[in-house]
């Protein structure tokens, strides 16, 4: 009988699990520290996050206010997608 591992590598967490999730859910896990801040808000994992998307949906946040909003968006061309890093 094989080993069962009770964790999952980083490495599939950054490639193929946060990827696929919801924007509001990347929003609310770039506060868990710093390493997941930085990864998460790179331009990289930004390209990487929109291939997996469906619904063409941006996660804004509105300081004035502090909170997220959602903007419905036209499907790109994932390849001349641009990003810069967040201002806040």
């Amino acid at each position: 009988m094989h080993a069962i591992h009770p964790y999952l590598p980083y490495e599939v967490l950054q490639s193929e699990v946060l990827p696929r999730l919801p924007a509001k859910s990347i929003g609310r896990f770039r506060c868990v520290c710093k390493a997941s801040y930085s990864f998460l808000s790179t331009p990289d994992f930004a390209r990487m996050h929109l291939r997996y998307q469906t619904n063409y949906k941006l996660l804004l946040f509105d300081p004035t206010i502090r909170t997220f909003r959602t903007l419905d968006c036209e499907p790109l061309n994932h390849d001349s997608v641009t990003t810069t890093r967040p201002f806040f």
